[in-house]
């Protein structure tokens, strides 16, 4: 049911994903071969499980949109019914009547809106895999805590080593299966000490291992954003963020107006005192249920037990950059926490007395996931086509003239298109040789990219003079960008670009004579070829 669910829900999405990072993926992989899994072709980081699956896939369909959607879409839909095994074993487990909660947990997280950015950018693989494997570690811990199987436990530490090669995540799963042992024998008042040297302590070694040989391999004890930037000691990140992440999940605020999240996000929650006293508050709560535990139900105690799982899932993302601005961007990061959230606060709902408060507090919660994997949908939807309509239309000149682009699609509403650092279109150019087999061999200029709302948005070009093009919108809400940030004023010995609010002046110096300049207009391009020193559109 989650499987086919999964499919269904993200049918329209089902075009868009082949963006960015994937792209030099694949490109890497139509280079290499095999013995490339090895250093994880060229990477920085041991990801080589990771490689072994992905590249395998590749050589398996190739670049086959259908292919990609449907494993993305099932790997999904395999962590909903994971995560609806694992709410459904514990809510029996711990007395909690609400059989209803396990299903909830896991139908919301097959819509949350938050998780689309992985189930749909095809660069995200190792995010659903690393999910899918400590869900697997958890439920299979569970049984070999009632049965004490040495296969289980194998099973349960081979995972892990898998997981150790996907992705850097894989270091706080020893802590989350520590706090699920840990909580497990306190509430039954048995003996711990033997299932935590059997499994978290054994996680901790392999851990270990796996540090000392990154450290031997590449250099660098953490791969991937390298350890000084995963390993921060720094209280706003710590705390603020962490803080950030909980109420983008219980509010879904990265879809309210954006005055008012930019109002919680860098005004609230970054003020020091107030990221300090909410987090007094949660360790004073938590400490309570702790240690009087006998007087609070099942419910509260669980519940307590996915908010601090939610929270040591984020410690390894948590000093990096926290994306508020757009919908979609960098939402991957918070994939595996919200297996948790979204269980600890159904729980927590289960608890209230009141059915009516209760129902209301359930109904408006789906309403609003609802809601806003709607609107993410939408926003793929259109992403896709966009991308796909300008990549057909696009035919590489006969000639070898030089092309300018003046602007580029960076993003629709947050979901990548072509964000390019390179000056050189190469994400427009590999996309079309990767996707379309249209190879351009043409000497390529990215003057500028914009962030488009609709796959529908205008982009106009008016000529000024012999040297000179004013390029601005058809339609208001665009903004020009340039290397993934606002685009500012720049020179080159080509050319200068003016930024004039929302529209920007090109002047050509002399060394630019007979080329070729295209830009979007509704998903098409249109093209002004400069000759003889006069601009000619066509």
């Amino acid at each position: 049911m989650f499987v086919v669910g999964s499919i269904l829900i993200y049918l329209p999405s089902r075009q868009y994903g082949m963006v960015t990072d994937f792209l030099n993926w694949m490109s890497k992989y139509a280079n290499g071969s095999w013995k490339d899994v090895i250093d994880c072709f060229g990477y920085h980081g041991l990801h080589q499980v990771f490689h072994v699956i992905n590249f395998s896939f590749y050589k398996l369909v190739g670049l086959d949109l259908v292919c990609w959607y449907l494993l993305f879409a099932v790997l999904h839909g395999i962590n909903a019914y994971l995560l609806y095994h694992l709410i459904k074993k514990i809510t029996l487990r711990y007395n909690i009547r609400a059989s209803y909660l396990a299903l909830l947990s896991g139908l919301l997280f097959l819509c949350f809106p938050y998780n689309v950015e992985v189930v749909t950018w095809k660069a995200c693989l190792h995010y659903l895999l690393i999910t899918l494997l400590l869900l697997s570690i958890l439920i299979i811990t569970y049984r070999y805590i009632d049965r004490s199987k040495i296969s289980q436990l194998l099973l349960i530490h081979f995972m892990y080593f898998l997981c150790l090669f996907i992705l850097e995540l894989s270091f706080i799963i020893p802590f989350v299966v520590f706090l699920f042992v840990l909580f497990d024998r306190a509430y039954y008042d048995r003996p711990y000490k033997s299932l935590l040297v059997k499994i978290p302590l054994v996680q901790l070694s392999l851990l270990t291992l796996y540090l000392i040989i990154s450290r031997l391999v590449i250099g660098d004890y953490i791969g991937h954003y390298g350890a000084e930037e995963h390993i921060k000691f720094d209280t706003a990140l710590l705390f603020g963020n962490a803080w950030k992440y909980f109420f983008k999940n219980l509010f879904l605020c990265h879809f309210w107006n954006f005055g008012y999240k930019e109002w919680l996000y860098n005004f609230v929650l970054s003020q020091t005192w107030i990221y300090s006293t909410l987090s007094l508050i949660a360790v004073i709560l938590s400490g309570l249920v702790i240690i009087r535990r006998k007087y609070f139900s099942a419910n509260l105690k669980v519940s307590l037990l996915f908010t601090f799982s939610f929270f040591v899932c984020l410690l390894p993302i948590i000093t990096l950059y926290f994306m508020y601005i757009h919908h979609y961007e960098n939402d991957r990061y918070g994939y595996m926490a919200n297996a948790f959230f979204i269980p600890a606060l159904l729980i927590f709902i289960s608890s209230i007395k009141s059915k009516q408060l209760k129902r209301l507090l359930y109904l408006v919660y789906i309403i609003a996931t609802i809601y806003g994997f709607c609107k993410m949908m939408s926003i793929t939807h259109s992403a896709g086509k966009l991308q796909h309509s300008l990549l057909k239309d696009f035919n590489p000149p006969r000639s070898d003239r030089d092309l300018y682009f003046l602007a580029n699609p960076e993003n629709l509403k947050g979901a990548y298109l072509y964000n390019d650092s390179h000056y050189n279109a190469d994400k427009f150019i590999k996309s079309l040789d990767l996707l379309y087999e249209k190879k351009v061999t043409n000497t390529c200029y990215d003057i500028a990219q914009y962030n488009a709302n609709d796959h529908a948005d205008v982009i106009k070009v008016d000529i000024l003079d012999s040297n000179t093009l004013k390029v601005y919108f058809g339609q208001y809400g665009n903004w020009f960008w340039k290397s993934k940030r606002g685009l500012k004023d720049y020179d080159t010995d080509r050319f200068f670009v003016d930024k004039e609010n929302l529209s920007y002046t090109l002047t050509l110096k002399p060394v630019v004579q007979n080329c070729i300049f295209v830009y979007p207009v509704a998903g098409k391009w249109k093209y002004i070829v400069r000759e003889n020193g006069s601009f000619i559109k066509s």
